[in-house]
């Protein structure tokens, strides 16, 4: 008997091993590039389907030739290189403020005579610590100060911080060679509301007669702290990842009436996303918002919060700002929730839903005469450890992968017993056999050890 034990054990290690050398993947894809009687660096961009069947870790994912061995290949977001602008200061010199009408005020300045000729005022910014408020600019340019040019006829400076916070203190100037600038503020100073109302009450014989309300307006003119002048200087960066767009179809927005909150169910599909950008039909709103996607520890699930923000957006006459992205850290998961606090204000009507985050590909040296496929979707694998040193050092020295297309996927004719063998090797019924077996062999040897003390 005791033969048979091991015999049974032996077989059960030996399934255990196969199991574990290649994944059960469910999905096969043809994977079509130009033919070439040499070697190739072929660039595989991953799609949502493959997202949505591959493992988290993408640990599945096999490149196989015709033969059926291994490719090694390297796993890398797509990547694109940046040219970003610099605002760098030029000198400038205040010459002269004066009044400009009845209302206005009018400053000359001048850039350094000892800062580089070549270096041409591309904008310039009105440094002030006041907040909400709204100016228009008039900013004329010249060469000796004596013929204006008009180059910007209603510059606009804003803060809405009392609202939401939204400002901007800078005005980009067109195209110029001046060094002497002329500002026109035509209405530096604003009138505003108080925030406390003045009722006066007149009663004779315990009878109302007359009810007056009085609002103080207060003047209140722009501080300026200076004028700053730049230069905007154009710089490429290195490669860095590269966003794509992923539109969002199965979303649901439900009412949580108690808790007074707008509840936003995303079907993720395992995306590859760190954002979401939500459009909407309500026009003004500043919102506090909170990501969430579910969370479980053994037996018991939740959601748990990943990322917070304020959704908020301003859309009057020619005014139009938004910032209603959700950014987090990537994930990959099948769900998630936004939770938009309404507080007692009507809920905000949402349109539509695009995700935003980075896309994946395979990098890999094709070998002549040789075809390939993708296999992908099994339930658990371990992730492969490959040998791809060349394949780096080719993409260091500037090398770019040919782009190489996949067929419709195509589910594998073994996937069904392949995927039983793993599900059940790790099932707790194959758990509690394997301690039944055990229970039997040990009390198997105690009942020999009895026998012969006896």
């Amino acid at each position: 008997m005791m033969n048979k034990i091991v015999l049974f054990c032996g077989l059960v290690t030996t399934l255990l091993a196969s199991a574990a050398e290649l994944p059960a993947n469910k999905f096969s894809r043809q994977i079509h590039y130009p033919e070439s009687a040499q070697q190739q660096l072929l660039a595989v961009s991953l799609d949502e389907p493959v997202y949505a069947a591959s493992t988290p870790g993408f640990n599945d994912l096999r490149l196989l030739d015709q033969t059926g061995a291994e490719t090694p290949y390297l796993l890398q977001k797509i990547a694109e290189r940046k040219t970003v602008t610099q605002h760098l200061p030029v000198s400038s010199k205040t010459q002269t403020l004066q009044k400009s009408g009845e209302e206005g005020i009018e400053i000359r300045l001048e850039l350094d005579k000892k800062a580089d000729t070549a270096e041409t005022a591309d904008g310039l910014t009105v440094v002030t610590n006041q907040r909400d408020f709204e100016y228009s600019l008039q900013i004329f340019g010249s060469d000796d100060a004596r013929d204006w040019q008009l180059l910007v006829d209603n510059g606009l400076i804003y803060d809405y911080s009392r609202f939401m916070n939204f400002s901007s203190r800078d005005i980009a100037l067109p195209a110029n060679t001046f060094r002497h600038f002329r500002i026109i503020i035509a209405k530096p100073v604003q009138s505003r509301a108080g925030e406390l109302m003045l009722l006066t009450q007149t009663r004779e014989d315990g009878e109302a007669l007359k009810r007056s309300e009085q609002i103080a307006l207060h003047q209140r003119p722009l501080h300026i702290e200076r004028i700053d002048f730049w230069h905007s200087k154009t710089e490429d960066l290195p490669e860095t990842e590269q966003r794509f767009d992923y539109p969002i179809s199965q979303f649901t927005v439900t009412q949580d009436t108690r808790q007074k909150t707008t509840l936003v169910d995303i079907e993720g599909n395992q995306l590859p996303l760190n954002g979401f950008k939500l459009t909407f039909d309500t026009a003004n709103f500043s919102r506090q918002a909170t990501l969430r996607v579910p969370s479980s520890r053994g037996t018991a699930s939740s959601m748990r919060t990943i990322a917070s923000t304020r959704l908020e957006a301003l859309h009057f006459g020619e005014l139009s700002l938004d910032n209603t992205t959700v950014s987090f850290p990537e994930q990959r998961q099948k769900n998630y929730r936004i939770v938009i606090e309404d507080l007692d204000n009507p809920p905000l009507t949402i349109k539509g839903i695009t995700g935003i985050g980075p896309r994946y590909q395979l990098v890999f040296l094709s070998q002549p005469e040789h075809t390939y496929q993708l296999k992908y979707g099994a339930a658990r694998a371990d992730a492969p450890r490959y040998e791809v040193a060349s394949i780096e050092a080719l993409l260091r020295r500037g090398y770019q992968g040919t782009a190489a297309s996949l067929d419709p996927a195509v589910v594998s004719e073994r996937t069904d017993d392949r995927l039983m063998l793993p599900a059940f090797l790790n099932s707790r019924l194959f758990l509690g056999l394997m301690i039944g077996v055990m229970v039997i062999v040990l009390g198997w040897i105690l009942f020999r050890v009895a026998g012969r003390i006896k």
